[in-house]
């Protein structure tokens, strides 16, 4: 509940940063903030010796999950917020367990089970509702 609590919080002062400025702006600046919080908070733990001793491999997919979840997906969650705002941008993107789903049923070839199907009709329905509502 705390992340969610958090993300809200976010994405109200990202909503009035956009208004202002560009996405292509805010996200870097963004970014930038929320690692010298981390990386403090790292060095205070003492853990930055872990982090040196993570493998290549590792490293290289912190480094693309950051480029394009972080980089990318926030600059266009951004950009979205400024062109149809934050109610119907948090619940669009809140269906990325769709997104997800589907890669893994394509990719993965998961299994789909009536389960799955019922709870993806969910997730469609309800956003499709709160998006007619918002």
């Amino acid at each position: 509940m705390f992340a969610c609590l958090f993300w809200s919080l976010g994405d109200i002062m990202m909503n009035q940063a956009v208004q202002h400025f560009s996405s292509l702006v805010v996200t870097p600046l963004s970014l930038f903030a929320g690692m010298i919080v981390f990386y403090t908070w790292i060095a205070v733990r003492n853990d930055i010796r872990k982090i040196a001793r993570m493998p290549r491999h590792d490293k290289l997919c912190y480094v693309i999950h950051g480029t394009v979840s972080f980089g990318i997906g926030y600059c266009a969650f951004f950009a979205a917020m400024n062109y149809i705002g934050i109610s119907k941008t948090v619940i669009i993107t809140s269906a990325w367990p769709l997104v997800s789903f589907l890669v893994g049923l394509v990719l993965y070839k998961e299994s789909l089970n009536i389960c799955k199907a019922v709870g993806v009709g969910l997730l469609v329905l309800s956003v499709y509702l709160i998006i007619g509502w918002a």
